[in-house]
């Protein structure tokens, strides 16, 4: 009995401010100002992401690489409602996801180029809001569409990429890691295609199979990759390319620098390596 008193008593001393429970509720948490950062992706070619990808994490982009283009609004404006309007396009949408495809666009005009993408973002007026001017709000941003980079891989006979920097583990110690796509020969018991990475502390050559074994799954954007792979028994990998759980690429292509990002979550096997260079 005197258990249940003291933790119904503590229901309204806690010190949530997001919790209508609490005493220090403030019910204009989150609500002060509009987010109006809508977000550009490539497409799923009509089809949905699959619920484990990792979207969540990933810096978005304005510039694309493919002629699908998934749009999506700002988060957290649970009581705005949105107008898209994309570049020439008369079409009205409202919906808070959605796909197009801009391939005859890019046929007919060409690649390297800009559409101007406006969001008009209605909210109702709330005392909450810090600007009552924020129930109107207008945001344009371009978005472009090249064919000029693919990240640290590609997919082009003789398109090897070199990236001069350290591992954060030796800061002091400057290496040179190598990136290429082999689809010649088989490599470690693996058939082509797949992608080679030289130089990591952890193993002379890492091989990343084009979605072969173990591979559960990966999301992006121009600037932000993330993969994940599960080590199964049917993988034939040998040495530590086996444990290989986790590879994230962050890249900044105004400057040509790159941060890559290697984690195992095998047990016995835990390691955690980031490099941090630039394209030479």
């Amino acid at each position: 009995m005197g258990l249940s008193t003291g933790l119904s008593s503590c229901k309204d001393c806690c010190e949530d401010p997001t919790d209508p429970d609490c005493e220090n509720y403030d019910p204009c948490i989150g609500k002060t100002t509009v987010d109006t950062y809508f977000t550009f992706r490539s497409g799923d070619n009509g089809f949905p992401p699959p619920p484990q990808w990792c979207l969540d994490r990933i810096s978005f982009s304005d510039t694309v690489l493919s002629p699908a283009v998934r749009f999506k609004i700002p988060k957290g404006n649970s009581q705005s409602t949105y107008e898209w309007k994309i570049g020439s396009d008369t079409t009205i949408r409202t919906a808070d996801e959605f796909e197009l495809s801009f391939e005859n666009n890019l046929n007919e005009n060409g690649w390297e180029r800009s559409i101007a993408v406006t969001l008009i973002i209605r909210t109702p007026f709330s005392s909450c809001l810090a600007n009552p001017e924020d129930t109107l709000i207008f945001v344009t941003r371009n978005l472009f569409f090249t064919q000029k980079s693919s990240g640290i891989f590609r997919d082009d006979i003789g398109a090897d990429k070199s990236f001069k920097g350290y591992f954060d583990s030796e800061p002091e110690k400057e290496v040179i890691l190598k990136t290429y796509y082999n689809r010649t020969f088989d490599f470690r018991g693996e058939t082509p295609g797949h992608w080679l990475i030289v130089g990591l502390p952890t193993v002379d050559t890492l091989m990343l199979p084009e979605g072969g074994c173990g591979y559960l799954s990966g999301c992006g954007s121009y600037v932000h990759s993330y993969y994940r792979w599960e080590r199964t028994s049917v993988c034939s990998w040998v040495e530590l390319t086996k444990y290989i759980t986790d590879f994230e690429i962050l890249q900044d292509y105004s400057r040509d620098k790159v941060t890559l990002r290697f984690r195992s979550t095998v047990p016995g096997h835990e390691f955690y390596e980031v490099f941090i260079g630039e394209e030479v």
